[in-house]
């Protein structure tokens, strides 16, 4: 395996062989392998965390900064979604909507 997403498959096709996600998770092989897995979830994550920090530098938005994003709906109907650009506990760039659900951060986010 040379990627998470390489993991993600051999996950389910092994899955398939077991009969199911949860006797595979409890199988010996899947122990042995975790540790590769978990490797490559992390390099996965801190990929997806550094991406998005760069996109971040590219547009100058910084953490803590209120932002809005117009969302077009059904019919024309514009909404108005406003928040603050925070970080996962993984490092990856969200936005936390003054309604309190938080979101994946975008170069779609315009500044206050």
């Amino acid at each position: 395996m040379k990627t998470y997403r390489d993991a993600l498959d051999w996950i389910d096709i092994k899955s398939k062989e077991y009969g199911g996600k949860n006797k595979f998770f409890s199988s010996e092989e899947y122990r042995q392998k975790y540790p590769e897995i978990e490797r490559l979830h992390i390099e996965s994550l801190l990929n997806i965390s550094e991406k998005g920090k760069e996109a971040m530098k590219e547009v100058g938005a910084k953490e803590g900064q209120k932002v809005h994003y117009d969302f077009l709906g059904s019919f024309g109907y514009v909404s108005k979604q406003e928040g603050t650009i925070i970080f996962s506990k993984k490092g990856i760039p969200k936005v936390k909507l003054t309604s309190g659900n938080i979101v994946k951060w975008h170069k779609g986010f315009k500044p206050l």
